[in-house]
């Protein structure tokens, strides 16, 4: 899912350099080339940049389930603010259905994280978190 979320988010990038065709909601809509597609481009661009920034802060090498279990709440922090700044996004009409549904993915994803982050505080939920 982890690389569901970053593929979304990366082609978010590409879509602000372009306004070409949707690519980051998956459809050949394009995203109008007015003052509102432009806003809702920076407004993707600013929550792509504000989850890399977070990302920056979260320790990679988590040597004990108490560090995996904080890396991992980090990272679901992260996902979670991601989903709130999404969530506060007006898109256009045309990509508005299919903004709501990349929130409700990554609000999934969130929740996985966070479930994973509580399971990973033990020795045997480890494992498991990290196959999350």
């Amino acid at each position: 899912m982890w690389a569901r979320v970053m593929a979304v988010v990366a082609s978010g990038l590409l879509l602000a350099s372009c306004a070409g065709p949707n690519r980051l909601l998956g459809t050949p809509t394009p995203i109008p080339k007015t003052a509102a597609g432009r806003t809702y481009l920076q407004q993707m661009s600013a929550d792509q940049a504000n989850l890399a920034q977070a990302e920056r802060g979260i320790p990679k090498q988590a040597r004990t389930p108490a560090a995996l279990s904080r890396s991992i709440a980090l990272l679901a922090d992260a996902i979670g603010q991601l989903a709130d700044g999404l969530k506060a996004i007006h898109p256009p009409v045309v990509v508005a259905g299919l903004h709501t549904r990349l929130v409700r993915i990554i609000r999934a994803y969130f929740g996985a994280l966070t479930a994973a982050a509580h399971g990973a505080r033990t020795r045997e939920g480890e494992l498991a978190a990290a196959n999350a």
